[in-house]
């Protein structure tokens, strides 16, 4: 005679434990709100760094000022400017096309406190503050223009912050266009050029950087 024996299965609310097992109480940490977030700290030397914030969408309710148009591609290759107090380390890829993709990280030069609507918040010196996309090009005058007109923005900063384009001249001399037209426009120089071609194990560190601080958010 065959015996059949069917298994009953029981919602997980009627399942019956074992007698004399108690099941054990799980107590969630305590949240710290005094906690700071994890910042990112970038020395001289560009060492790796992870855990920026969330994107945010930025410059959508005033309209960028406009920048000359495209004229020839940028040669792909590593740019360090130092304006105002920052340092911004831009990327510009190898890809072809007249607007090449660049990815753009702004830190800190020294240590400050900057006033938000959620209150002040203090950088160190080497922080990121904002990172985002851009694209690379000449004009028609040999300016090498980083247009990062109503990027989305990473960072410390990115809610309190309009992203930054760059013009550079040939003699190396930079000039910061914001976003946000009633801020004054910033003069600087390139600090460090590093060429894809010549100088490659740099520039794919450099590149690996910038694209490790932007896309890992996205």
């Amino acid at each position: 005679m065959l015996v059949v024996l069917a298994v009953l299965a029981l919602p997980a609310e009627d399942v019956v434990p074992f007698p004399g097992l108690v099941p054990p109480v799980v107590v969630p940490p305590p949240i710290n709100e005094d906690v700071p977030p994890e910042v990112i700290i970038i020395p001289e030397a560009l060492i790796l760094g992870n855990g920026i914030e969330d994107l945010e969408e930025v410059g959508e309710t005033v309209e960028p000022p406009p920048i000359a148009a495209p004229h020839a591609p940028a040669k792909p290759g590593a740019l360090i400017l130092r304006w105002d107090r920052y340092r911004t380390l831009v990327a510009i890829d190898t890809s072809a096309g007249l607007l090449k993709p660049c990815w753009i990280v702004t830190l800190t030069t020294m240590p400050e406190q900057i006033p938000t609507l959620r209150g002040p918040i203090t950088l160190a010196r080497g922080q990121v503050v904002v990172a985002y996309r851009g694209q690379a090009y000449y004009d028609k005058d040999g300016i090498l223009h980083i247009d990062a007109r109503r990027a989305r923005l990473s960072g410390i900063m990115a809610g309190n912050w309009s992203p930054d384009s760059f013009a550079i001249s040939p003699a190396k001399e930079v000039s910061s266009r914001d976003d946000d037209p009633t801020h004054p426009s910033n003069s600087g120089e390139v600090e460090k050029e590093v060429s894809a071609d010549t100088q490659r194990e740099e520039y794919r560190r450099l590149m690996f950087t910038a694209l490790s601080l932007v896309e890992g958010n996205l």
